[in-house]
């Protein structure tokens, strides 16, 4: 588990944040990680607190960013769209 500093884990607060509350079934389920169902709200607000099961999501996304040279954030945005 990498530990981030807050400049680094900001930009993908905001881009899992505005994921969740933008996503058109924000309340329902749509993944279980180790038999807890998640939301997307819940899913983002595991990821603030940076809880247990959000720490391989993480691991994952810095690593993806790091071998595409691009922000966290930004693969975030990208991949959602920013469902605008």
């Amino acid at each position: 588990m990498a530990e981030h500093s807050p400049e680094e884990m900001n930009p993908v607060i905001k881009a899992m944040e505005t994921w969740a509350f933008g996503h058109p079934a924000k309340d329902l389920p749509f993944m279980v990680v180790q038999g807890k169902a998640f939301t997307p709200v819940s899913f983002y607000d595991a990821v603030k607190e940076r809880s247990d099961l959000a720490e391989p999501f993480l691991d994952y996304l810095f690593q993806e960013a790091q071998e595409q040279d691009e922000p966290p954030g930004t693969l975030i945005d990208r991949e959602t769209g920013k469902q605008r």
